[in-house]
């Protein structure tokens, strides 16, 4: 009886080691599968929503510290600051993150003290080097009555001071702290 059964259990090991890989390769499949969606498709949808938010709080600093920055943002450069909103984000971002209570407020002192520092290394430099300080001060719009003829714009001493400091660079001056 032995011998009547082995052929026909041989057909259904077969069949069940058949079933086995197909189940096998569908596995790997619904794998590949999901890897694809979730790594790859939401991952990308991350990704871009992830860039959209970080654009729009660049924006929103841009449209809120523009007018404080701007006497400075000829210097910057020279201090290593290449974008400035982009790295005010990235420093504000990285504060809320530490710091959930982190407010509007706080995000306010906390731009007027880097602006603060800034001032302080540009006057050291305007001190130490003789050049004109750039204005800290800001002008505001006028209205458009008043707009009719714009006088040439008066020396700001950017220029100067940006060139005080390519100085200092090379001289590397253990005093300065820039």
């Amino acid at each position: 009886m032995e011998n009547e059964l082995q052929p026909i259990l041989e057909k259904y090991k077969e069949a069940i080691l058949f079933l086995s890989e197909k189940i096998e390769g569908l596995k790997d499949r619904v794998d590949n599968l999901e890897d694809l969606l979730c790594n790859q498709v939401i991952g990308g949808i991350k990704n871009l929503y992830d860039t959209s938010v970080r654009t729009d709080g660049v924006n929103a600093i841009k449209g809120k510290y523009s007018e404080k920055i701007s006497p400075f943002e000829g210097v910057l450069p020279e201090f290593g600051i290449k974008d400035w909103s982009n790295e005010l984000y990235d420093h504000l971002d990285k504060m809320r993150k530490d710091n959930p209570d982190f407010s509007d407020e706080d995000e306010g002192a906390t731009v007027e003290q880097l602006l603060n520092k800034i001032q302080e290394k540009v006057s050291k430099i305007a001190s130490a080097t003789g050049a004109k300080p750039v204005a800290a001060s800001v002008t505001l719009e006028k209205p458009e009555e008043e707009m009719i003829e714009e006088e040439p714009k008066e020396d700001d001493g950017q220029d100067e001071l940006i060139e005080a400091v390519r100085k200092m660079k090379g001289q590397k001056n253990p005093k300065m702290n820039y």
